[in-house]
């Protein structure tokens, strides 16, 4: 009898390529892993995968497996919703990633229109941002994810997923009332030779590394200091 549990972590192996990652992404022991497997070639009666140097390979019946595993576990997931639908009633629990702007904002009045309209449905929010967030759907952690994208910086997708733009945020461009910068367009700082600091997010953000980009674009590097004076 084939056991979805074992047939996830088959399915992470062929997608991760190691047990050390399949196991960091589980939240295993490297063991645990190992026994998993183990015992999943035992329910098949052939070996499914073999070592190659500090990783592993899939033998050919392994790959086979891990397809099938793959489409398994969908339709685990579907036959669930499936059940649910046909209560006519909207229940269960459905996990949701979002990040600090969407959690103080959106998050708190889509709650409370969602506990009136469906008070037997639970939601679970973790706070992580959208290209972070990705593994967790991809494990299936979590049901939806609340992200922002920018032009040339979207978050990896596949066929598994879908993507839904729920609004567009501008991006605007404050400058001081009086002086120097004061209603300056971002093209015009190219034209000034001194560095012009900036309070940005740093660029290893997703906001932060568009506007980086987005600066660069026009012609100049933004200087964001380290610290900004209290």
């Amino acid at each position: 009898m084939l056991d979805l549990h074992r047939l996830r972590i088959l399915y992470e192996l062929q997608r991760l390529g190691t047990v050390t990652a399949v196991a960091e992404s589980l939240r295993y022991t490297h063991s645990a892993i190992s026994q998993q497997l183990a015992q999943c070639e035992k329910d098949v009666g052939v070996a499914l995968y073999e070592k190659v140097g500090r990783r592993v390979r899939l033998t050919e019946q392994g790959e086979i497996l891990a397809s099938y595993a793959e489409r398994m576990l969908a339709l685990a997931d579907e036959a669930e919703s499936q059940v649910i639908a046909s209560t006519n009633a909207v229940r269960g629990t459905i996990k949701v990633t979002t990040f600090q702007t969407i959690m103080s904002s959106l998050v708190p009045r889509a709650l409370t229109e969602l506990a009136r309209e469906y008070p037997d449905l639970r939601v679970q929010i973790i706070q992580r941002e959208a290209d972070g967030a990705m593994e967790l759907l991809a494990r299936r952690e979590v049901d939806l994810i609340l992200g922002e994208e920018y032009e040339s910086d979207m978050p990896a997708t596949d066929e598994h997923t879908h993507r839904e733009l729920l609004l567009d945020d501008p991006l605007r461009l404050i400058t001081p009332l009086t002086g120097p910068w004061s209603e300056l367009r971002l093209e015009d700082f190219a034209a000034h030779d001194e560095e012009i600091p900036f309070a940005m997010d740093p660029e290893e953000f997703l906001l932060g590394r568009f506007v980086h980009r987005l600066c660069r674009r026009h012609g100049f590097n933004p200087s964001v200091p380290s610290s900004m004076p209290a």
